[in-house]
């Protein structure tokens, strides 16, 4: 359950798929629950996340690949919504984005107040705010695999384990995508565990995993 007055933290490792899966949340709930949202990703260029989100609402790519791709006549309908409930902050005059300016003496302070700042907005305002954090580097074992990585492996500081309101993780373990909650604050929001999705590549949609029975 995602409720407005929350923090919620996403991580995973690098190509887990932690952006597109917190794209397929934002989704849902402008679809669903006609939500809207501001997005700060300055990993993603707009017009591509533009195409990302048109790809989910669609359930067809944008651009050319081996599954047919939307018409231009859908791509007018998905831009149309995703105009209607998205908009995008953009980085142009080459300064680096902070929420404030201000000197810390080192990291974890920085992190905790910053942290305490986004808390007080989403609470203040009746916002849902979705931070995706990258976590520290993980030790891989001899046969090559990864530990999954929760609250207390994001790089910098152990408050975003302490300050958020929802933890996931979005891991990729043998090809099977799994979704890691390590943290829920209200038994009435949800509950710790781990369940596997579906990823379709093509348009970029999660589902939950169907299993085959003999």
């Amino acid at each position: 359950t995602i409720l407005p007055g929350q923090l919620s933290i996403i991580t995973g490792l690098p190509g887990s798929g932690k952006s597109s899966f917190c794209d397929q949340i934002m989704h849902n709930l402008a679809k669903n629950e006609d939500w809207k949202f501001a997005v700060a990703s300055f990993e993603n260029p707009i017009p591509i996340h533009v195409a990302k989100l048109s790809e989910l609402y669609i359930g067809k790519p944008f651009f050319d690949g081996p599954t047919e791709r939307m018409t231009y006549e859908e791509s007018q309908e998905a831009r149309a919504w995703v105009n209607d409930h998205f908009l995008f902050l953009d980085q142009k005059d080459g300064e680096i984005t902070t929420i404030e300016s201000s000197t810390f003496e080192n990291e974890h302070q920085g992190i905790n107040v910053m942290l305490t700042r986004l808390l007080s907005f989403a609470r203040a305002h009746d916002v849902h705010i979705f931070f995706v954090a990258h976590p520290a580097k993980m030790q891989t074992g001899p046969d090559g695999s990864t530990g999954v990585p929760k609250g207390m492996n994001i790089s910098g500081s152990a408050a975003f384990f302490a300050k958020a309101d929802l933890g996931w993780t979005v891991h990729i373990e043998q090809g099977v995508v799994q979704l890691h909650v390590w943290k829920c604050r209200f038994k009435w929001v949800g509950k710790i565990g781990m369940c596997e999705l579906d990823y379709d590549l093509p348009t970029g949609r999660y589902k939950e995993k169907s299993f085959d029975f003999d």
